[in-house]
């Protein structure tokens, strides 16, 4: 068994590659309703709802590279999981938004957390393909 490792992941908006990148996260949600009635045995249930998909992106601040994104921004996003080139969401998504994160004391990296909502249905590729 092949085990996938992150530290290969990428971001892509288009052929341009988002860097320098820190980590991307992608949570895949189903906004399942629920209700009860006379059948249910005063027990909630749930039917399956609206699919939808939220995620980040952390970024370092660079001189060579500002980032790439702003609120309210429409994009086509591949979220890549390895150096493949197979293996990816393709995720169109509206950025929420961007927060710049600067430690002072600590004297990291500044840093940029960007906050997206998909905008209609994400497509799997590779390994990452519904059976």
């Amino acid at each position: 068994m092949t085990i996938l490792y992150g530290h290969r992941g990428t971001v892509r908006i288009g052929q341009v590659e988002v860097v320098p990148l820190l980590k991307w996260t992608l949570s895949l949600i189903s906004r399942n309703a629920q209700f009860a009635s006379s059948l249910t045995g005063q027990w909630t249930r749930r039917v399956p709802g609206a699919r939808d998909c939220t995620g980040t992106l952390l970024l370092h601040a660079s001189i060579e590279h500002s980032c790439p994104l702003r609120p309210g921004q429409s994009v086509v996003l591949e979220l890549h999981v390895d150096n493949s080139g197979e293996n990816f969401y393709r995720v169109p998504a509206i950025v929420d938004r961007l927060s710049v994160q600067t430690d002072i004391g600590g004297g990291h990296p500044v840093g940029y957390q960007v906050e997206f909502s998909g905008d209609g249905p994400l497509t799997t590729h590779g390994i990452l393909e519904a059976e």
